[in-house]
């Protein structure tokens, strides 16, 4: 089993004499390799960020986020793999929280295939509530 914490203030502006950061981030990971065939990780995320600064919110403000992640990798054999991942994303502040699914199948070493879903479950404006659907496909030739 694997443990990784991490933390940072990021993006102090340069020359700046303010003591204020742009942006905060602690996260923790755990990573775990059960058998030949079954690796899964849990990763949790808290950002704090100034959207002053960044500007992708709607409203520019002080945004807290909390995303939790969790995946499995499964190897069906040698060439082939099927990953699962969900996150959630929790924060009272800009769109409201968001859940993600993906579900991806791999042949190795080229091809891949996912279906992924975002819903942003917890926009207070009801029709914003929407989902976002994606399925994708990708051959990959050597390294990149």
């Amino acid at each position: 089993m694997i443990w990784t914490v991490h933390e940072s203030h990021i993006l102090q502006a340069p020359f700046d004499a303010s003591d204020s950061a742009f942006v905060k981030d602690f996260n923790i990971e755990i990573k775990r390799k059960f058998n030949k065939k079954f690796k899964a990780a849990l990763t949790y995320f808290n950002f704090v960020f100034d959207d002053r600064a960044i500007l992708v919110a709607q409203k520019h403000e002080l945004i807290y986020a909390d995303i939790f992640v969790a995946e499995a990798t499964y190897k069906i054999n040698k060439h082939h793999s099927i990953r699962i991942e969900a996150q959630h994303l929790r924060t009272g502040q800009d769109r409201g929280n968001w859940a993600y699914g993906l579900i991806e199948y791999s042949i190795s070493p080229s091809w891949f295939f996912a279906i992924m879903d975002q819903y942003n479950y917890g926009n207070s404006i009801e029709v914003e509530r929407l989902h976002y659907p994606l399925a994708t496909a990708g051959y990959l030739n050597g390294p990149t």
